[in-house]
C-alpha cells in the first residue's frame, strides 16, 4: 500500500513539472494584495496578447506582453466606449511567476500569480471565459 502511495505520488508531481505551460501561452492564478483585502486574480497570456482580472474577475484588463517578459495592461471600455473603473498593470513573467504592481486612483497593490500547468488545465474546465477572448 505504502509503495502504491508513493508511486501515484510521484507520478503526479512528475505529470504537473512535465506538463508546465510555456509563458507565451499560460494561465495564471493568484492575489492581488493591498488597497483593502487579498483577492484572486487571473492573467491569461497567447502570444504577446495578455487579459488580466484582479477582484474576483469583476474587471478586465488588457494589454502585451514583450519577448522579455514585460508585461502592461489597462482598463478596458466597455461597448458604449467608458471605461468603468480605471487601472494600469505593469509586471514581469519568469519561471511560471507573474509580479507586478496595480495601479488604481489612490492605490498601488502587488500582484504575485503562479502558472497552472498544462495536466491541470487539461484535467478542469475553464474557470473562466477568459480564454475566449483573446
Amino acid at each position: 500500500m505504502i509503495f502504491r502511495t508513493r508511486h501515484l505520488l510521484l507520478v503526479l508531481v512528475a505529470g504537473l513539472l512535465g506538463g508546465c505551460a510555456s509563458d507565451r501561452n499560460a494561465r495564471y492564478v493568484g492575489t492581488v494584495s493591498g488597497c483593502g483585502a487579498d483577492r484572486r486574480a487571473e492573467l491569461v497570456v497567447s502570444g504577446d496578447q495578455v487579459v488580466f482580472t484582479p477582484d474576483e474577475g469583476t474587471w478586465m484588463l488588457r494589454g502585451k506582453r514583450t519577448a522579455e517578459g514585460d508585461i502592461s495592461a489597462k482598463a478596458v471600455a466597455d461597448p458604449n466606449g467608458q471605461v468603468r473603473r480605471e487601472g494600469s498593470f505593469s509586471g514581469h513573467v519568469a519561471d511560471g511567476q507573474v509580479t507586478g504592481d496595480l495601479v488604481v486612483p489612490g492605490c498601488t497593490a502587488k500582484v504575485r500569480l503562479s502558472v497552472v500547468p498544462d495536466s491541470v488545465l487539461r484535467a478542469l474546465p475553464p474557470r473562466s471565459p477568459l480564454e475566449k477572448l483573446l
